[in-house]
């Protein structure tokens, strides 16, 4: 399985977009409205649960458009198959989001990829190359 691995950007938005949108949480319908804003949620302004899936949505993009989330994208055949949200220490809001954990000061916070997606444990290595770089 050939995984190409791409940052978010202005132009992959609407990927991102259709990856959350649809396949992303089919399995976990719970989770299908946090867009992986969380780590970026600075509780201070209030309670994450409070927020809407369309704020969660809303805020990733404006964050891809102001250049403040980042992430990166995992494709099979043009296709988003993998999403891993990455970003630098500074760039969550709040000390007791998982991102402020020890280590470098790049954070990977999540790594999600399709249900059902073909050999999961190959997606994850390639995203894991990928980040390499970054620390």
């Amino acid at each position: 399985m050939e995984i190409s691995i791409h940052a978010l950007t202005v132009d992959r938005v609407e990927d991102f977009l259709a990856f959350f949108d649809g396949p992303a949480f089919s399995d976990n319908v719970e989770w299908s409205g946090c867009y992986c804003f969380f780590p970026y949620h600075d509780p201070t302004t209030g309670p994450w649960g409070a927020r809407s899936a369309t704020e969660n949505r809303q805020a990733r993009i404006d964050g891809v458009n102001d250049g403040t989330v980042s992430g990166l994208l995992a494709y099979h055949e043009g296709e988003v198959v993998g999403w891993c949200n990455v970003n630098r220490r500074d760039a969550y809001p709040h000390p007791q989001s998982p991102a402020w954990r020890r280590g470098h000061d790049w954070r990977n916070t999540l790594f999600h990829h399709r249900p059902r997606l073909p050999q999961p444990g190959h997606c994850r290595s390639v995203a894991g190359s990928s980040l390499r770089g970054l620390c």
